[in-house]
């Protein structure tokens, strides 16, 4: 690093200093100033209303009204429709939260005397009222979503927890609403300021940290969700309570910051950071069953059940970008820089994580939908077993290939949107690449080999193959080797370009040819309509018909060894069941020989070699 790198960067911490002692020097000085400003407050109160103590007593009332009438009216519409969740439950949610505004704005008005600041202030505490009940709706029902059968006993400790939670948030809307009064009554910055720092903020940020240490341990359940549980989904919620404690004091860190630095974020912002945060567990262990539930869903379209896998990582992602932006906020303000610019970087992120995310699912959908993964209990015996086609076999292959692509699209979309080149990039991972090849030629040659092997149908995943060193069913096709499993249980691994000759035993059909050693006085014309009668009968049978192509028949004398005839017959079958049909033929056979007096002729012993 420079001589003249090291002088800016240290010029430039030294004015995010100075501009932030500067900026705090000025906040204490607005503080200082509060009770003068009080005192023209109060002027203006009495002036207009005659007292504070009506103006007071009217957005309490206002405030109560508004929030009895949503919960009296929600409650009175759902006996009503007999809808407690789903659409309906939300429309009914909705329709009485409506209602409550028209009666807390209507008792605003009335209330005001025909002033202005008196109807802002009334109708800024409907509007915190209403906001508070529907986050406390929303935030109490995902809490109750998420809790389980395991949490039925601790119901009563829940509902304390997501009380003080809700009564946190509407202490803070309802200090947000008298701040914005406090405004519109002409206050000064330094009361406003005094009040939203000691008055809201810190009381509410110390009751919200206070309840989450308190109910950590349930906390913990909640988080964790259903049992049972991954690893990382338990050490997530056992790290929860005291990650968030950490991240929401951050957050009100970031506000002060950035109100000492003259660029305050707005309280909305920082609130709806903050309730974010705290729904966010809840909400991802939905979104998460909600997509798992959509891939099980086979006649869900793909675009479909896509989105509604993708919901999860957008809210997470969403919520981060927000946290993110709130936290570099003041640092853009102390170094003079304007902070438009990183709402629209976010945002830009946000939009390439969502698209590859999408495109991702996509893809997995997809993958999962050809292979099949999903067997029906009743045929999972039969369907185990059966070959895959040659998509099917490709898809794991290609979906990875195209997964491969889209994290690459996505991370140089990234770094071009943070405005950082990337042909550097791309250059060194082509050289690097290059020597690479140059050096791992049997690599080379294994990944080519599988190209042309896979490209030939070959072989695909599930089928019964021989190699030149290996034979077994294939478990696992990888970019540069195949797995078989022997028939004995062991698992050979072997690289394409090891493979040499392949003899595919589950293609199209197979012919079985059997042998029998019968009496030389046996009647050869009584065994072929013999086996004849057997063959007619298995094509009756509805177990074997399918996948029989020829019955099985008589192929007259082989050949005559010893003293003995020995009689073959034979039967065509689909690849890969043939095993089956064989063991019912020799049941047959050997039924039908022990009715008929056919006598079988052991292979006689050789005789051992004399010295």
């Amino acid at each position: 690093m420079t001589k003249e790198s090291n002088d800016f960067s240290f010029d430039v911490v030294i004015a995010m200093l100075e501009r932030l002692a500067n900026g705090f020097q000025t906040r204490v000085a607005g503080w200082g100033q509060a009770g003068v400003e009080w005192d023209r407050l109060a002027s203006a109160i009495v002036a207009e209303l005659g007292s504070i103590g009506y103006l007071l007593f009217g957005m309490a009332f206002v405030f109560v009204v508004t929030t009895l009438g949503q919960v009296i009216t929600t409650r009175t519409l759902r006996r009503l429709v007999s809808a407690k969740e789903g659409f309906l439950g939300s429309l009914v949610t909705l329709m009485g939260l409506c209602i409550a505004l028209v009666i807390g704005i209507t008792c605003a008005l009335l209330l005001a005397r025909g002033s202005s600041p008196a109807k802002f202030s009334f109708s800024a505490m409907v509007l915190a009222a209403a906001l508070g009940t529907l986050i406390w709706s929303i935030h109490s029902t995902l809490l109750y979503a998420v809790r389980g059968r395991d949490a039925h006993d601790a119901a009563p400790t829940i509902r304390r927890l997501a009380m003080r939670i809700n009564l946190a948030f509407s202490w803070a809307l309802a200090g947000s609403a008298i701040h914005a009064a406090l405004g519109a009554w002409g206050s000064g910055a330094g009361l406003r300021d005094l009040f939203g720092t000691f008055g809201v903020g810190v009381p509410v940020l110390a009751f919200i940290c206070l309840t989450i240490f308190t109910y950590r341990r349930h906390t913990v359940g909640l988080v964790g969700g259903r049992r049972p549980r991954s690893a990382a989904r338990g050490a997530m919620a056992r790290a929860w309570p005291g990650l968030v404690i950490v991240v929401l004091n951050l957050l009100y860190l970031s506000g002060q910051i950035a109100l000492v630095a003259g660029r305050p974020l707005p309280s909305m912002t920082l609130g709806t950071a903050a309730l974010a945060l705290l729904i966010l567990p809840y909400l991802d262990a939905l979104l998460r069953s909600w997509g798992m539930t959509a891939q099980g869903i086979e006649n869900l379209p793909v675009t479909r059940a896509a989105l509604r896998m993708t919901a999860r990582p957008a809210a997470v992602a969403s919520i981060l970008a927000v946290l993110l932006t709130i936290w570099l906020a003041p640092v853009y303000a102390l170094i003079g820089t304007q902070t438009g610019r990183l709402g629209w970087l976010a945002v830009e992120i946000a939009i390439i994580g969502l698209v590859s995310a999408l495109a991702w699912n996509i893809v997995t959908v997809l993958s999962d939908r050809a292979r099949n993964e999903k067997i029906v209990a009743n045929n999972a015996e039969e369907e185990a077993g059966q070959p895959q086609t040659r998509f099917q076999t490709l898809a794991p292959l290609l979906a990875a290939t195209a997964k491969a692509i889209i994290a690459t699209l996505a991370i140089l979309s990234a770094l071009v949107a943070l405005g950082i080149s990337v042909w550097p990039i791309i250059t060194g991972f082509s050289v690097f690449g290059l020597a690479i090849g140059l050096g791992s030629q049997t690599l080379i040659k294994d990944i080519v080999s599988g190209l042309f092997y896979l490209g030939d149908d070959a072989f695909r995943m599930g089928e019964y193959i021989e190699t030149a060193g290996s034979k077994g069913t294939i478990e696992k096709i990888s970019v540069r080797s195949v797995s078989l499993r022997h028939p004995r249980g062991p698992l050979a691994t072997i690289p394409y370009g090891s493979i040499g000759r392949v003899v595919n035993f589950s293609r199209d059909y197979a012919i079985e040819k059997i042998a029998f050693r019968v009496a030389m006085d046996t009647d050869v014309e009584k065994l072929r309509k013999i086996f004849k009668a057997i063959g007619l009968e298995q094509l009756k049978d509805p177990e074997l018909a399918g996948d029989l192509l020829e019955p099985f028949k008589s192929q007259g004398i082989a050949e005559i060894e010893d003293g003995t005839l020995v009689v073959r017959g034979k039967f065509k079958a689909k690849a890969g069941r043939q095993h089956l049909i064989r063991r019912k033929v020799l049941l047959a056979v050997h039924d039908a020989f022990l009715e008929n007096n056919i006598e079988v002729v052991a292979r006689p012993m050789m005789p051992p070699a004399h010295p």
